[in-house]
């Protein structure tokens, strides 16, 4: 189980900032190889890079934050590979992981603050798949514009058991659109 993300590499000027629930704005990258990756990455999108203050790998886009880099180091049990945590914000922190708890979910990481960024608590669904809420408190990311986050995917094996979860926890409603292989279920917020 897993997430593919997909990053617009050559589109308009970026958009003002405005989040809301639902939105994905952010992601973090939790590698084997922090170092690496922050090369490779500011390299292949033009990021910028700044320490913060939990030590990690800030990336920039325009001077705005777009993405974190850090080392596993061990930080979740059970996981040493690379994975891109993809930063979904929430209107209710404490709330929303009570909700994916009492429904299923692993904490991974337990609710922290990074001073001046905002909170966020990383869970792994009942399928598997890991996820970070997020509340925040400055502009980070944005939706439109080179090196912007266009789209995440969640792969699983239960679409209907995670439809239903991502719905409770986060409050993602569930359509169907269609695709040459037949319906594809997207959430929207």
């Amino acid at each position: 189980l897993s997430l593919s993300i997909l990053l617009t590499l050559g589109l308009g000027a970026s958009s003002s900032w405005a989040a809301s629930p639902g939105e994905i704005r952010w992601f973090d990258l939790v590698t084997e190889d922090a170092t690496a990756a922050k090369a490779f990455y500011t390299e292949l999108l033009g990021w910028g890079l700044e320490i913060s203050p939990s030590g990690s790998f800030i990336a920039t886009l325009d001077g705005r934050p777009v993405a974190g880099i850090s080392q596993v180091d061990g930080k979740f049990p059970e996981k040493d590979e690379s994975t891109w945590l993809a930063a979904i914000l929430v209107a209710d922190l404490p709330a929303s992981v009570n909700k994916a708890t009492e429904l299923g979910a692993q904490v991974l990481e337990p609710i922290s603050r990074v001073e001046g960024y905002g909170s966020y608590a990383v869970i792994e669904d009942p399928q598997g798949a890991p996820a970070m809420l997020v509340v925040t408190e400055r502009e980070l990311g944005g939706l439109e514009g080179p090196g912007a986050w266009a789209w995440a995917e969640l792969w699983t094996d239960d679409i209907d058991a995670s439809s239903v979860f991502y719905s409770e926890v986060i409050g993602y409603d569930r359509s169907e659109v269609g695709s040459a292989s037949g319906p594809y279920p997207v959430f929207t917020a």
